[in-house]
């Protein structure tokens, strides 16, 4: 049983040495060679920046769950990968606000859609749109194990819909977290 837990001890001792040296090396203000670091450096393993450096955002244009302690500017993703701090919004779809199905998807972080977890039907979402409406919506389904595969939540409906996605681990064919909100 000992034998066991070495490597996987041993794999947790690497990272957290790994992203304290990292994190040590920022505060000298030190890139890994000695040089001087720049802003445009990524965190160390395991340290998330404050201030990231997102894709351009329309002013105003957000997305908020008071309840769950979720406010993230949204910016248009690629369908893939979100980007960190950030909303994006599902290319293709209809934004919120066009009388149709939109989402918006982040990663499963604190400070991000992490909180998705723990949605309940009833909640309220605001989205800011970039011409500064504010539209309201209220969580009608909490879905915690969508198959990755399962693609007809990209399909249109006929009525206004928001759908707020994240994964639920860190590889790409686990199940998805879906809230779907309705027009409040």
């Amino acid at each position: 049983m000992v034998r066991r837990r070495w490597p996987i001890l041993a794999i947790v001792l690497g990272l957290l040495l790994a992203g304290y040296g990292g994190l040590r090396l920022a505060q000298r203000g030190q890139g890994p060679s000695g040089a001087q670091s720049t802003n445009d450096l990524p965190a160390p393993i395991g340290i998330i920046s404050p201030h990231p450096a997102a894709s351009p955002t329309p002013a105003g244009y957000r997305v908020k769950v008071d309840e769950l302690k979720i406010d993230l500017p949204v910016v248009l993703g690629d369908g893939k990968v979100p980007p960190l701090f950030v909303a994006a919004e599902e290319p293709g779809m209809k934004k919120p606000g066009q009388g149709g199905r939109s989402m918006l998807y982040a990663h499963a972080r604190s400070g991000m859609f992490g909180p998705l977890r723990n949605a309940r039907v009833g909640q309220h979402v605001e989205v800011t749109t970039a011409d500064g409406r504010v539209l309201k919506y209220a969580i009608s389904q909490v879905l915690l194990k969508v198959p990755a595969n399962q693609l007809s939540w990209l399909e249109q409906v006929n009525h206004e819909q928001l759908l707020l996605e994240t994964c639920t681990t860190y590889n790409p064919n686990d199940p998805r977290i879906i809230i779907v909100a309705e027009p409040a």
